[in-house]
């Protein structure tokens, strides 16, 4: 809902604290996705300003298929690591 009538830095804010949320709970896998996302929606609202809309829904797919992209990276490596691959 933010993403649609908020600005980018309630974004940032709440996808951090979605991000937090996770950490608190231990979910580790979770917290990483949306540590990430919340780093691509800060940056947004670093470079565009923090009272810029944030209207742009493909903003957040992008950051989402990053982060799952770089958490799959992550644990592919982290899996070869243990293995010795």
């Amino acid at each position: 809902m933010i993403k649609k009538v908020g600005t980018l830095g309630e974004v940032c804010d709440a996808t951090n604290a979605v991000a937090n949320t996770y950490l608190d709970e231990g979910n580790e896998k979770q917290y990483r996705e949306w540590h990430v996302i919340a780093d691509v929606e800060c940056m947004s609202a670093k470079l565009e300003g923090r009272d810029a809309p944030a209207q742009l829904e493909i903003r957040q797919k992008q950051s989402e298929d990053a982060a799952k992209a770089l958490v799959a990276d992550m644990d592919n490596a982290a899996i070869e690591g243990v293995d010795g691959n």
